[in-house]
């Protein structure tokens, strides 16, 4: 992980420039800072209902400037800005497209949801931004421990990351067996014009 700007919202907001050996970009890796729980005034300003126990933070519009300020940077210096997203906490829209493959409406492209989504407080532009760039064809997100699908959502896909790790709750609190838990990790392959292939890689149980 790497500090990121004092100017910007959050402490780990950076890009990791994966390249080709012509100095080519083959693909951008852009870390955003999500954060854990709104704050009071956070909820107040945006009529975030006071009762619910935990609301979880928003991606901030300086971040969302950076993100767009990066994109074209890259653009400039490479011509081009293949790039995923990565953060921690979901979009609003992980929600959305899940709602919409229980209707018949969307599709899993891998994986599957047996755990809630708990995503952020409210949509504070991010997913726009990055329909907006026409570079990120992907944010990837965690949290939610029992899921790790992938869907296809107004052209951007978003996806879970495998979980690991026996230390957190898991499939283990809905009894279902050792073989079907959530652990193992995500795996990208890139090729050298960008294109990759994503496998979620289960551990076999212990």
């Amino acid at each position: 992980m790497r500090q990121g700007k004092a100017d910007v919202d959050g402490d780990c907001n950076y890009v990791i420039r994966i390249l080709n050996n012509d100095g080519s970009l083959k693909q951008a890796v852009i870390c955003l800072d999500s954060f854990n729980e709104m704050s009071d005034e956070m909820r107040r300003a945006h009529n975030v209902d006071p009762a619910k126990k935990t609301v979880y933070d928003v991606i901030k519009q300086s971040q969302i400037d950076w993100y767009t300020s990066q994109i074209e940077s890259m653009k400039k210096t490479y011509g081009k800005c293949p790039s995923f997203v990565v953060i921690h906490v979901p979009l609003t829209q992980v929600a959305d497209a899940a709602a919409a493959v229980e209707k018949g409406e969307a599709r899993y492209l891998w994986g599957g949801k047996w755990d809630g989504i708990c995503c952020a407080g409210f949509d504070s532009g991010l997913f726009a931004a990055v329909k907006a760039s026409g570079c990120t064809s992907t944010v990837f997100c965690g949290h939610d421990h029992r899921n790790n699908f992938g869907v296809d959502w107004q052209g951007v896909t978003l996806s879970y990351i495998e979980p690991f790790g026996y230390g957190t709750y898991g499939m283990d609190k809905i009894n279902a067996p050792e073989s079907e838990w959530l652990q193992g990790y995500t795996r990208l392959i890139l090729s050298d014009d960008g294109a990759f292939e994503l496998e979620q890689i289960r551990n076999s149980a212990r």
